[in-house]
């Protein structure tokens, strides 16, 4: 009973959601920092990733069992912005826009999660809140 209530679909796609995010950061964060470099290219979530992340949600919402998480991977963004003379197509104002939007919804899940889990514990007879 316990795993049942600690391993539910809500939890595992919060914690897929919060991966995600987690390497989104890092690439939004690699673009920022290489935003002079000439030559370099833009880069993000696979699409592969982004597709195999979406049938993992859709299989645990229909409650597939979820044998493996999908894992992040981060590779050149496959639309691109305009090229500079220099070979780099990174937007620092469209990264920017992106670093706020991931965060906010890293933010988003961290919350849901601990929600999720707040609840748990005042089922469980903890005191739950802060």
């Amino acid at each position: 009973m316990v795993n049942s209530i600690v391993d539910d679909k809500s939890i595992r796609v919060i914690e897929m959601a919060l991966d995600a995010r987690m390497a989104r950061q890092q690439a939004i964060a690699s673009n920022i920092a290489n935003v002079n470099t000439p030559g370099f290219k833009r880069v993000d979530l696979t699409d592969s990733f982004k597709v195999q992340f979406q049938k993992a949600i859709a299989d645990v919402q229909a409650g597939k069992e979820l044998k493996t998480r999908p894992i992040p991977e981060v590779g050149e963004a496959t639309v691109h912005g305009p090229t500079r003379k220099d070979g780099n197509n990174v937007n620092m104002e469209q990264e920017v826009v992106e670093l706020s939007k991931n965060r906010l919804e890293y933010e988003f899940a961290a919350q849901v999660m601990k929600a999720r889990f707040d609840g748990l514990k005042r089922a469980i007879g903890g005191t739950g809140g802060t």
